[in-house]
């Protein structure tokens, strides 16, 4: 994460699949995740439901993840 925030961009965790795995990472200062404790696998050509439904994930805290 320093290493790219060095270089002024924006670092996005991949994988995350723990609650843990998620407060480690906010501990370091990381805003953006992806992962199984956010939702499944979605095909592509399912995707449009988050947008048009609005069930898009809500951005996680500390205190409201699950």
């Amino acid at each position: 994460m320093a290493l790219g925030r060095g270089l002024g961009l924006t670092v996005t965790a991949e994988g995350i699949e723990t609650r843990g795995e998620l407060d480690a990472l906010m501990i370091e200062g990381c805003e953006e995740g992806q992962g199984f404790l956010f939702s499944k696998a979605v095909r592509g050509s399912e995707t449009w439901r988050f947008f048009k439904d609005e069930v898009s994930p809500k951005p996680l805290s500390v205190g409201n993840a699950a």
